[in-house]
């Protein structure tokens, strides 16, 4: 299930809901969510492949294969 609150502007608030797992969030000021990125998070094109990676695992968990 992906969760994506919105509209999240206060940056306690981002973490807090960075550390219970959120999809992603909607804001006004996105340079607050992303300064809050770890260093090692995937972007860009890795990003993608981490993403779909994560998809294939979860329709071959649903499927039994």
């Amino acid at each position: 299930l992906e969760v994506h609150p919105y509209t999240v502007n206060d940056p306690e608030l981002m973490a807090t809901m960075a550390d219970l797992g959120v999809t992603g969030m909607f804001t006004d000021v996105p340079d607050v969510l992303l300064a809050q990125r770890p260093a090692d998070e995937p972007r860009g094109r890795a990003a993608l492949r981490a993403t779909a990676d994560r998809n294939r695992r979860c329709r071959g968990a649903d499927t039994g294969g």
